[in-house]
């Protein structure tokens, strides 16, 4: 059974940032996470992340991302992102986009 990322009465409770460069892929997957009951904010590179990060009404909870972006490693933005909000999940991708994998990690952190 896959647990659903909805509180009871339909509220989002989960913030996932989709910080990936490549905005078909980007939007492609930012849609197919929405879809599974997640808010999603978007980013088209590290400094776009931090940006989104500290304009955020909500907590990031999960950052998906590139293990590498033009503008630094996916770990350095993780790293940066932690120290603003706290306790951050981050999942890591490389090629091919596997949305079925990843709504895997963003289910089984519970």
């Amino acid at each position: 059974m896959v647990v659903s990322p909805r509180r009871a009465g339909g509220a989002v409770w989960e913030t996932v940032l989709v910080a990936l460069e490549n905005e078909r892929e980007r939007d492609w997957l930012a849609a197919t996470i929405r879809h599974n009951g997640f808010h999603v904010l978007c980013a088209r590179h590290a400094g776009h992340a931090l940006l989104v990060t500290f304009r955020a009404a909500k907590a990031i909870d999960v950052l998906v991302t590139d293990r590498q972006l033009s503008d630094m490693s996916g770990a350095e933005l993780s790293a940066r992102l932690q120290s603003h909000c706290g306790k951050l999940d981050s999942i890591f991708i490389s090629r091919p986009l596997r949305p079925d994998a990843i709504l895997f990690e963003l289910h089984g952190r519970r």
